[in-house]
């Protein structure tokens, strides 16, 4: 008997910001994502069921050292400023995606190549040069009866 599994084939690595000029003014900038969010689910047709794709910012967009990547103590941290879909990204799960009556194959769920649903808010105050920030969003795939 075969009963397949649920999971995701590609999830993105790196939401990039760009590299932007300081401005008189609140930015915001659109991510780019390096892959698209895809699930693939190989179960049998009579165990397909509803799954969520969620996701969640486990550790805030913070400045680090542009050698180490290590966080800065008392340096800028851009939490409650990134969005998904007009909604601010926190340690909570945010649904992204949800599929009422599963079906196998593949579905993508954010494609990579579209306009992203990820912007990052940048007031006045935070903007710096020559300054590089990195931050930890954690993707969760959940499918129950």
């Amino acid at each position: 008997v075969y009963n397949g599994k649920i999971d995701f084939s590609s999830v993105p690595t790196k939401i990039d910001f760009g590299e932007n000029a300081i401005s008189s003014v609140e930015k915001s900038y659109q991510g780019v994502l390096d892959n698209s969010v895809i699930v693939s689910d190989t179960r049998a047709t009579n165990l397909a069921t509803s799954w969520t794709v969620s996701v969640a910012q486990t550790s805030p967009i913070q400045e680090v050292n542009s050698d180490t990547e290590v966080p800065l103590l008392g340096g800028l941290s851009f939490m409650n400023y990134l969005f998904y879909d007009g909604q601010v990204l926190t340690s909570s799960p945010q649904i992204v995606y949800s599929k009422l009556a599963g079906e196998t194959g593949d579905t993508v769920v954010i494609d990579s190549k579209s306009t992203s649903l990820f912007t990052l808010k940048v007031p006045i105050d935070f903007q710096k040069a020559d300054t590089k920030f990195k931050g930890t969003l954690s993707w969760t795939l959940t499918s129950a009866p």
